[in-house]
């Protein structure tokens, strides 16, 4: 973008111009949306079809000609004192440019009043035109179900940052939320479950809001991409259909997260049917080239017990389950290609060689990414550590969404030009309809830069970020509930004379924190965080988050516990995992305990590794007991150790050992659960105090991912000494 000087005053009277084929009625639509927009604020008269693109107004122009795929969203901007000039090849490349001007424009314009009087737009030149084809954001209306009227605002506030395609998950094990007229229970069974209060939860989308929906977003130039979630994650599916299982024993709508063992019977032609049934429907509905199949996290666990799939397998001299999911996906893939439409694929599937053409996104990092592109297959990048925004600020930042690249280092040639580019991803286990605003916002504005601008230098986030802070007041008036830069609450200690010193600070600017210190609820008339906490004895430390005098979130609990070795020097044998430091180095010994949730940036993480820790104290103390604890959440492949070792010494070099404390809960407990292991001191003062904690390595069998690297997770090191 370039500023040119002074710009073009818009009013009640200005005129808008449309030079466009006379055929090109999306053109035409296009234009109108944004005369209708103008109008409403008082800043933009009627729309007229005109050959003359040189007097005073709003020029929206189409130069039609044949531009490559990769083009079809450029287009150029100018103002001048004479008027602004929309131009473009195709009516998506206009669509794109309203939206700039509306970015032009002040953020108050997006309440949709009158203006407070003319409007100055700044002179400027822009040429424009993105980095990637392939710029999403996936929803998860599964879990929860996200009404339609949310739907259409999400498609807004997608057209306005300029993403092309919104991707809805719409079937797994807690809900199918598509009606289909061949397969009724679907929905009259399938999308409800027992709710927490004992009532039916959950909803779907009629084919007629779907329709719907589908022409809304065509209006906004955007792909609504469907997935049909199989042969997995179709607990709700057998739910209303339980012939449809292996084992044909009824089954309840799952009210539970994670991976369920009861999956397709892929040995029963009736599944072929249904999936040629459904999917015609979906085909029905909408118009779009792809259709999401999923293919991911599908046990085998009943297709080794099952005579139908067994004998399959037999006929079609399939060596194993995995090409018997392959066969599958292959079926599935051939009802697609008759109505000249592609499938995609989670990246699991990669291994199962599906059909070519088939578009595999790739969310276990930019390994499978560079995997699937080298393979042939176009790619969309997902990868959970850049992109997937049901993770909280804790583990994933605005920054580091900034620094995601949807082509890995090193592609090149056909291989690079297969990523199509990248996808956010929102899944809704742990999240509701009203809280879709703050996981969303403001990283969707960094990933969207990435996908149109391209990937940036490191050194470019500071001036994003000061741009990102001066664009909130736009998502304000948009009515947007933006969420936080960072971690939502970064508690800092250090040691004090009579306990430790938290410091507290909010994950963005503008928030005021209220806060209570023994557990109870707070409120906006608690205590102001004003001046670091002394904490002296445990405590339960609550925290309620307020923008504008607004609750913005109640913040989770931070439990803070003084002992011994705050803060004491420590050395690992091996190193955490980086997703999941705590903070660092020093995490062990800061006085924050975990909670059940392992991503609330207190337990820190080592995969498929063993811990080996010791803390020096700094001087030699009489110990009472030593204590630390682990989690477990089988459905996030989390365990506990197998057995904890506790060593002391006053040198570093000889060490005297407790018992060896065992974990009696089974490995297969699903949890979360928290233990603690105990070790009583050695009698004696000592310096040094040494952890050994032997982890399970990988996932046991009968797991979702038996043989695959398991995490250890590991809070603190409480240690107690004799005053």
């Amino acid at each position: 973008m370039q500023y040119t000087g002074a710009g073009f005053t818009l009013s009640a009277r200005t005129r808008l111009f449309l030079t466009a084929p006379s055929t090109d009625t999306t053109a035409a639509e296009t234009s109108q949306q944004l005369a209708a927009w103008l109008q409403r604020r008082q800043i933009g008269g009627r729309l007229r079809f005109s050959a003359d693109t040189t007097s005073t107004g709003v020029h929206l122009i189409i130069a039609p000609g044949a531009v490559p795929d990769s083009l079809r969203e450029r287009y150029q901007l100018r103002v001048t004192p004479r008027g602004i000039w929309l131009r473009a090849s195709t009516a998506t490349g206009l669509f794109r440019a309203t939206q700039t001007l509306r970015q032009l424009l002040p953020a108050a314009l997006e309440n949709p009043g009158p203006a407070a009087g003319p409007l100055p737009v700044p002179g400027v030149r822009i040429h424009d035109w993105p980095a990637f084809e392939w710029r999403g954001l996936l929803l998860d209306v599964s879990r929860h179900f996200v009404p339609p009227a949310q739907l259409r605002r999400y498609l807004d506030l997608l057209a306005l940052h300029k993403l092309n395609r919104l991707h809805l998950h719409l079937t797994d094990d807690q809900g199918w939320r598509l009606e289909s007229r061949t397969w009724p229970r679907l929905t009259s069974v399938g999308a409800w479950r027992r709710g927490t209060d004992g009532q039916p939860y959950g909803g779907f989308y009629r084919q007629t809001e779907l329709r719907e929906l589908v022409a809304y977003a065509r209006q906004r130039h955007i792909e609504l991409v469907p997935e049909v979630d199989m042969p997995g994650h179709v607990r709700a599916a057998l739910a209303a259909y339980p012939e449809l299982s292996c084992r044909g024993r009824p089954l309840a709508v799952a009210t539970d997260w994670g991976v369920h063992e009861d999956v397709m019977c892929v040995g029963n032609p009736r599944t072929a049917a249904f999936a040629a049934d459904v999917l015609g429907e979906v085909l029905d509905l909408f118009p779009g080239r792809l259709v999401h199949v999923g293919g991911d996290e599908t046990p085998v666990a009943r297709w080794q017990a099952c005579p139908k799939c067994q004998a399959l397998m037999r006929r079609e001299q399939l060596q194993s389950e995995r090409e018997l999911q392959g066969y599958f996906l292959r079926q599935v893939a051939a009802v697609l290609a008759r109505r000249g439409r592609r499938g995609i694929v989670w990246d699991e599937a990669l291994a199962l060689r599906p059909p070519a053409g088939t578009v595999v996104q790739a969310w276990h990092g930019l390994g499978p990414v560079a995997a699937a592109a080298q393979a042939g297959y176009p790619v969309v990048a997902s990868p959970g550590s850049f992109t997937y925004f049901d993770q909280n600020t804790t583990l994933l930042e605005l920054a580091k969404v900034y620094q995601f690249n949807p082509r890995p280092a090193g592609l090149a040639g056909a291989a690079r030009s297969r990523v199509l580019g990248g996808e956010a991803a929102v899944w809704t286990e742990r999240l509701l309809p009203a809280q879709l605003d703050q996981a969303i916002f403001p990283r969707l504005l960094a990933l969207a830069e990435v996908l149109w601008r391209g990937p940036a230098p490191a050194r470019a986030y500071p001036e994003f970020l000061d741009r990102t802070r001066q664009y909130y007041p736009r998502l304000t008036a948009l009515g947007v509930q933006y969420g936080f830069e960072t971690r939502p609450l970064a508690v800092t200690t250090e040691p004090a004379a009579t306990g430790l010193r938290a410091t507290l600070t909010a994950g963005g600017p503008g928030i005021g924190l209220r806060y209570t210190m023994d557990g109870t609820t707070p409120t906006p008339a608690s205590a102001p965080y004003t001046a670091p906490l002394m904490v002296e004895t445990p405590a339960r430390l609550r925290v309620l988050a307020l923008r504008d005098g607004q609750v913005l979130a109640e913040l989770p609990a931070v439990q803070l516990q003084p002992h011994a070795a705050l803060g004491a020097a420590l050395t690992l044998a091996a190193p955490f995992h980086p997703t999941y430091s705590a903070g660092g180095a020093g995490a062990l010994t800061d006085g924050r305990l975990g909670s059940l949730d392992y991503r609330d940036g207190a337990w820190q993480g080592f995969e498929r590794t063993d811990l080996d820790v010791t803390l020096d104290l700094g001087s030699r103390q009489l110990l009472d007991t030593v204590r630390v604890a682990f989690l477990q959440d089988w459905n996030s492949w989390i365990f506990l150790p197998r057995t904890v070792q506790t060593s002391f010494s006053s040198d570093g070099q000889t060490y005297t050992s407790g018992p060896e404390a065992t974990t009696p809960e089974p490995i297969s407990a699903v949890g979360p659960l928290r233990r603690s292991y105990h070790a009583a001191g050695p009698g004696r003062a000592v310096r040094y105090v040494r952890i050994q904690a032997r982890s399970v390595g990988v996932c046991p069998p009968g797991h979702p991912g038996a043989g695959g690297a398991a995490f250890l997770m590991v809070d603190e090191v409480v240690v107690g000494a004799r005053r």
